[in-house]
């Protein structure tokens, strides 16, 4: 699948997208868990809260849905799905 970063996200990865393969059935969960495993420390605490709870500003996109209006971090995935994550954006 295919994850877009927007802003710091960004940043941090030092890529607009990365191609992700991951198991089948897996859900948002397993792919911010391979996304922390890639990306370390930084990534994890610009987007978790604690170790369960997402920032209250972080947006997840599958496919054009916010996840919060599907099944949140279970949100299942598949191969050919667009994920975008945004960070908070300021300006003016």
């Amino acid at each position: 699948m295919k994850v877009e970063f927007f802003a710091t996200l960004r940043e941090i990865v030092k890529e607009k997208s990365i191609i992700v393969e991951l198991a089948e059935n897996s859900t948002v969960q397993d792919l911010l868990a391979d996304l922390i495993e890639r990306f370390g420390k930084t990534f994890k605490e610009a987007i978790y809260e604690s170790e369960i709870e997402l920032r209250n500003y972080i947006r997840i996109l599958v496919n054009g849905r916010n996840i919060e209006s599907i099944e949140g971090l279970k949100t299942k995935l598949n191969s050919n799905d667009e994920v975008a994550i945004f960070p908070p954006v300021a300006g003016g």
